[in-house]
């Protein structure tokens, strides 16, 4: 990755510095404290999720449950360098559809087509594709409402 910062997903876990089940401030905090922070746009309740942008055009987003706790991180590709992310140490920005599905883990999380990309549901992991590559990552707690078999 030549020396590219790398951020691990941690299904039902973490995405980079931020971790499902933090409260909001804690949250914001340590994205905010990331390198080659830009902004962060707050959303006017009744909404609970927040946007956080980068130099490099990564753009994280994180939605609070109604504890305001973080329920669910998805992450943009970023455009001009910004952080990789990694799954089981696989770089998932820049793959093809074709080369993520062949390549991310399969135990316990059949992986299912649904319209913008595809879920592994036992991760509560969503993969959006655009232009036939990974484009953003999104994980939630279990029972995340992206992730339900009626939507």
């Amino acid at each position: 990755m030549s020396g590219r910062v790398a951020w691990e997903v941690r299904p039902l876990s973490s995405v980079g510095p931020v971790n499902l089940g933090s409260d909001e401030a804690t949250a914001l905090r340590l994205l905010e404290a990331e390198p080659g922070w830009r902004a962060t746009q707050r959303s006017a309740p009744p909404a609970r999720r927040h946007s956080v942008k980068y130099q490099s055009g990564l753009f994280v987003q994180i939605e609070l449950d109604d504890s305001e706790a973080v329920e669910a991180i998805e992450v943009w590709y970023p455009h001009h360098g910004g952080p990789q992310l990694t799954l089981h140490h696989l770089p998932l920005f820049g793959l093809t559809a074709k080369e993520a599905r062949a390549q991310l883990p399969r135990e316990g999380s059949p992986i299912i087509e649904d319209g913008n990309g595809f879920i592994m549901r036992g991760y509560e992991l969503g993969l959006t594709v655009e232009d036939g590559r990974i484009a953003a990552v999104l994980i939630g707690v279990r029972g995340y409402y992206d992730f339900l078999d009626d939507v």
